[in-house]
Protein backbone atom coordinates (compact mmCIF):
# COMPACT_ATOMS: atom_id res chain seq x y z
CA UNK A 1 0.00 0.00 0.00
CA UNK A 2 0.88 3.59 -0.18
CA UNK A 3 2.99 4.87 2.72
CA UNK A 4 1.27 7.71 4.63
CA UNK A 5 -2.04 7.10 3.26
CA UNK A 6 -5.19 7.72 5.50
CA UNK A 7 -7.31 4.31 5.15
CA UNK A 8 -10.79 6.67 6.39
CA UNK A 9 -10.55 8.11 2.81
CA UNK A 10 -8.62 5.15 0.61
CA UNK A 11 -12.94 3.43 -0.09
CA UNK A 12 -10.80 1.15 -3.16
CA UNK A 13 -8.00 -0.27 -1.43
CA UNK A 14 -5.80 -1.79 -3.37
CA UNK A 15 -8.07 -1.31 -6.67
CA UNK A 16 -7.45 2.57 -6.44
CA UNK A 17 -3.65 2.11 -5.62
CA UNK A 18 -3.29 -0.09 -8.92
CA UNK A 19 -5.23 2.71 -10.95
CA UNK A 20 -3.21 5.53 -9.09
CA UNK A 21 -0.16 3.84 -10.47
CA UNK A 22 -1.13 3.58 -13.98
CA UNK A 23 -2.28 7.06 -14.19
CA UNK A 24 0.97 8.33 -12.95
CA UNK A 25 2.35 6.45 -15.57
CA UNK A 26 0.89 7.71 -17.95
CA UNK A 27 1.14 11.15 -16.94
CA UNK A 28 4.78 10.63 -16.41
CA UNK A 29 5.82 9.63 -19.95
CA UNK A 30 3.40 12.51 -21.27
CA UNK A 31 4.80 14.99 -19.56
CA UNK A 32 8.76 13.49 -18.97
CA UNK A 33 8.68 13.86 -15.12
CA UNK A 34 9.14 10.49 -13.19
CA UNK A 35 6.79 9.13 -11.13
CA UNK A 36 8.94 9.33 -8.20
CA UNK A 37 8.94 12.94 -8.29
CA UNK A 38 4.94 13.12 -9.53
CA UNK A 39 4.02 11.13 -6.54
CA UNK A 40 6.89 12.81 -4.17
CA UNK A 41 5.79 14.00 -0.52
CA UNK A 42 7.21 17.56 -1.33
CA UNK A 43 5.99 20.13 -3.93
CA UNK A 44 9.26 20.12 -6.17
CA UNK A 45 9.30 21.75 -9.30
CA UNK A 46 6.94 23.69 -11.24
CA UNK A 47 6.57 21.01 -13.80
CA UNK A 48 6.63 18.44 -10.93
CA UNK A 49 3.90 20.13 -10.14
CA UNK A 50 1.95 20.03 -13.44
CA UNK A 51 2.33 16.79 -13.39
CA UNK A 52 0.91 16.15 -9.94
CA UNK A 53 -2.35 18.21 -11.02
CA UNK A 54 -2.57 16.23 -14.09
CA UNK A 55 -3.11 13.10 -12.15
CA UNK A 56 -5.49 14.01 -10.03
CA UNK A 57 -7.58 15.47 -12.18
CA UNK A 58 -7.41 12.34 -14.46
CA UNK A 59 -8.18 10.28 -11.38
CA UNK A 60 -10.72 12.73 -10.06
CA UNK A 61 -12.84 13.73 -13.91
CA UNK A 62 -12.23 9.89 -16.05
CA UNK A 63 -11.71 7.61 -13.28
CA UNK A 64 -14.45 9.31 -10.56
CA UNK A 65 -12.18 8.89 -7.56
CA UNK A 66 -12.98 11.51 -5.28
CA UNK A 67 -10.77 14.06 -4.33
CA UNK A 68 -10.66 12.39 -0.47
CA UNK A 69 -9.43 9.55 -1.72
CA UNK A 70 -6.98 11.05 -4.35
CA UNK A 71 -5.52 12.98 -1.34
CA UNK A 72 -5.28 10.19 0.69
CA UNK A 73 -3.60 8.38 -1.96
CA UNK A 74 -1.24 10.97 -3.16
CA UNK A 75 -0.61 12.09 0.65
CA UNK A 76 -2.06 15.17 -0.12
CA UNK A 77 -4.80 17.17 1.37
CA UNK A 78 -8.50 16.96 -0.67
CA UNK A 79 -8.04 21.23 -1.11
CA UNK A 80 -5.01 20.46 -2.93
CA UNK A 81 -6.40 17.75 -4.81
CA UNK A 82 -9.10 20.40 -5.60
CA UNK A 83 -7.09 23.43 -6.20
CA UNK A 84 -5.20 21.05 -8.46
CA UNK A 85 -8.41 19.50 -10.65
CA UNK A 86 -9.35 23.31 -10.91
CA UNK A 87 -6.06 24.41 -12.54
CA UNK A 88 -6.23 21.50 -14.79
CA UNK A 89 -9.37 22.39 -16.07
CA UNK A 90 -8.34 26.27 -16.58
CA UNK A 91 -5.76 24.89 -18.71
CA UNK A 92 -7.75 23.39 -21.06
CA UNK A 93 -8.38 26.36 -22.61
CA UNK A 94 -4.75 25.95 -24.32
CA UNK A 95 -4.80 24.14 -27.37
CA UNK A 96 -2.01 22.22 -26.79
CA UNK A 97 -2.51 21.03 -23.75
CA UNK A 98 -6.19 20.07 -24.20
CA UNK A 99 -4.88 17.97 -26.98
CA UNK A 100 -2.49 16.02 -24.67
CA UNK A 101 -5.20 15.74 -22.09
CA UNK A 102 -7.33 14.23 -24.68
CA UNK A 103 -4.91 11.78 -25.31
CA UNK A 104 -4.18 10.84 -21.77
CA UNK A 105 -7.91 10.52 -21.68
CA UNK A 106 -8.05 8.03 -24.75
CA UNK A 107 -5.46 6.33 -23.40
CA UNK A 108 -7.20 5.64 -20.37
CA UNK A 109 -10.13 4.23 -22.10
CA UNK A 110 -8.23 1.94 -24.57
CA UNK A 111 -6.50 0.58 -21.25
CA UNK A 112 -10.05 -0.18 -20.43
CA UNK A 113 -10.22 1.28 -16.89
CA UNK A 114 -13.75 1.97 -16.23
CA UNK A 115 -14.76 5.23 -14.76
CA UNK A 116 -16.05 4.48 -10.68
CA UNK A 117 -18.41 5.74 -7.66
CA UNK A 118 -18.47 5.01 -4.49
CA UNK A 119 -21.18 3.86 -2.66
CA UNK A 120 -22.41 3.73 0.60
CA UNK A 121 -24.35 5.55 3.34
CA UNK A 122 -22.87 8.43 5.02
CA UNK A 123 -19.10 8.57 6.70
CA UNK A 124 -19.89 6.71 9.32
CA UNK A 125 -20.41 3.49 7.23
CA UNK A 126 -18.27 1.55 4.94
CA UNK A 127 -18.33 2.82 1.44
CA UNK A 128 -17.28 0.93 -1.57
CA UNK A 129 -16.21 1.61 -5.40
CA UNK A 130 -18.77 0.43 -7.85
CA UNK A 131 -17.43 0.59 -11.77
CA UNK A 132 -19.87 2.41 -14.05
CA UNK A 133 -21.38 1.15 -16.94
Amino acid sequence: MCQGVHRRYLTGGDYSVARLQTVVGLVAVETGRSSAEILSATRGTSKSSEARFIAYYLMNTALGHSVSEIGALMRRDRTAVRSGVSIVEERRDDLCFDMMMCRLEEKLRTMGLPAVKAVGVGRSTTRRLVELA
